[in-house]
C-alpha cells in the first residue's frame, strides 16, 4: 500500500490531539524535519521529528510523572503502529530543561522549526555549555559510524555501486538519497559545530568554507544538494554517482584533517 500525505496529516493530527489532552501537563511542541519544512517525500520522510515540552510540575512526584509519561507512550505507539514506513519516537523535555536540548538540532529547529501546538516557548532556547561541548566532538563518532549514519543498506548499497553491481532505480534512488541527507543533515552541519560555529543545514555550506577555505572536495555538497532536488534524474547515471560516493569519502576525510590541524594551532597558541 503506498503511503500519502494525507497519512502523515493524519498522524500529526493524533499527535496533536493527544499533546493537547494532557492539559496543563503541556506546554509546546515543536515539529521539524522534512515534515515541517514542507518538503516531505511520501514514503521515504520520516516522522515524527519532534520536541515536546512538558510543564515542569509532571517531574515533581513519581506518581503523576507516571500518569504523563503513560499517555506519552501511547502517542508513541500510534506513530509505530501507522503505515509510515520510517518513523521513530520524539523526544520530550521539562520546560525548565530546554537549555539541555543537542545544541546540535538547535538552530535546525530555529531555522525550519514549526509550533504543532502550545505556546511557542523554542525562539528562547538556548542550549548550555555542557550540550555544546558534547556536540563539538560529534563530527568525529559520526566519521568513525558512517555506515549507521548513512543507513546500512545505503551503505552496502553504494558499496555495490563502486563494485559496478546493477542495481534498480529504486534501490539507486534510495542509496543517493541516503547519502545526499547524511552529508547535509549530519556531516556538514556537525564539521562546523567541531570548530563552535552553531549554524543549522542551510548555512553550513557556506560557513564551513568561510572556517576551510579552499576544500578540494567541497563539489560533494553541491552534488548532494542536486540529488535532493532530483533523485530520479541521477539514479541511472552510475557515473555520477560513484563519483559522488568517493567525493563524500574522501571529503569528510578532507573535513577531519582541516579539524583536527584547526584545534591543533588553537592549543599551540
Amino acid at each position: 500500500m503506498s503511503v500519502t500525505k494525507e497519512d502523515y496529516d493524519r498522524l500529526l493530527e493524533d499527535f496533536r490531539e493527544r499533546m493537547n489532552a494532557l492539559g496543563d501537563d503541556f506546554a509546546s511542541a515543536l515539529l521539524y524535519g522534512s515534515v515541517a519544512r514542507g518538503d516531505m517525500v511520501p514514503g521515504r520522510s520520516d516522522v515524527l521529528d519532534a520536541y515536546v515540552a512538558l510543564d515542569e510540575s509532571v517531574f515533581e512526584g513519581k506518581e503523576h510523572f507516571l500518569k504523563v509519561l503513560h499517555k506519552l507512550v501511547k502517542a508513541g505507539e500510534a506513530i509505530l503502529d501507522s503505515s509510515i514506513p520510517r518513523k521513530h519516537m520524539f523526544h520530550y523535555y521539562g520546560i525548565d530543561e530546554l537549555d539541555m536540548l543537542p545544541a546540535m538540532f538547535v538552530p535546525v529547529l530555529r531555522e525550519a522549526g514549526e509550533v504543532l501546538c502550545g505556546e511557542d516557548v523554542w525562539t528562547q532556547v538556548e542550549p548550555n555549555e555542557a550540550s555544546r561541548r558534547a556536540w563539538r566532538g560529534a563530527f568525529f563518532g559520526l566519521r568513525q559510524k558512517f555506515p549507521s549514519v548513512v543507513g546500512l543498506q545505503e551503505f552496502l548499497g553504494a558499496c555495490r555501486y563502486l563494485k559496478k553491481a546493477e542495481l534498480s532505480s529504486e534501490e539507486a534512488t534510495n542509496i543517493l538519497m541516503g547519502w545526499a541527507d547524511s552529508l547535509l543533515k549530519w556531516l556538514l552541519v556537525a564539521a562546523c559545530n567541531a570548530v563552535d560555529v552553531w549554524v543549522g543545514e542551510k548555512e553550513a555550506a557556506e560557513r564551513i568554507q568561510d572556517v576551510f577555505p579552499n576544500l578540494g572536495y567541497i563539489s560533494a555538497v553541491e552534488k548532494a544538494k542536486a540529488i535532493r532536488e532530483s533523485p530520479e534524474q541521477y539514479a541511472n547515471d552510475t557515473d555520477f554517482a560513484k563519483e559522488f560516493i568517493c567525493d563524500c569519502l574522501y571529503f569528510i576525510e578532507e573535513l577531519n584533517d582541516r579539524i583536527v590541524e584547526h584545534w591543533t594551532r588553537k592549543r599551540a597558541n
